[in-house]
């Protein structure tokens, strides 16, 4: 398994699997759906892929809808090449940006409904059926 971790990039960790190990823990806290495995084998590759899907939703669609409201402006690929061999730092900020969106995504896809009050995250508010209440969990840190 250490030599598997080893051969993978920070990319594909920050990108792909860190997000992916996010969600099935939030999944768990926040809603009815459980996805994670007794193996840890089994749920390296789990959580990797649903990463990768989790990176895929957000490149479709949260990069376009945040540069529709030109919210983020990209440069043509040309000039990100140019500036990459000038400034290697570049490519850092490149997979940091993608990370962000990634993260995004997730957050996206877990909590689609936009208005937080409707959600039962909070003791004592009303909303969906499937969230559950934060108080129905020990808390890891109390």
């Amino acid at each position: 398994m250490k030599e598997l971790l080893d051969k993978i990039s920070s990319y594909n960790l920050f990108n792909y699997l860190l997000p992916g190990i996010l969600f099935v823990y939030f999944s768990k806290q926040f809603t009815d759906y459980n996805f994670i495995q007794d193996n840890d084998f089994i749920g390296a590759f789990l959580y990797y892929f649903i990463g990768m899907v989790i990176s895929r939703f957000g490149s479709l669609f949260i990069d376009p809808t945040l540069k529709k409201i030109s919210f983020l402006k990209f440069s043509d690929y040309k000039s990100f090449v140019s500036a990459s061999k000038k400034d290697d730092k570049i490519e850092l900020f490149s997979e940091v940006n993608n990370t962000y969106r990634t993260i995004t995504a997730m957050f996206v896809i877990l909590f689609p409904d936009s208005d937080i009050r409707k959600t039962d995250i909070f003791p004592g508010q009303s909303g969906l059926p499937r969230w559950r209440h934060l108080s129905d969990h020990a808390c890891p840190i109390c």
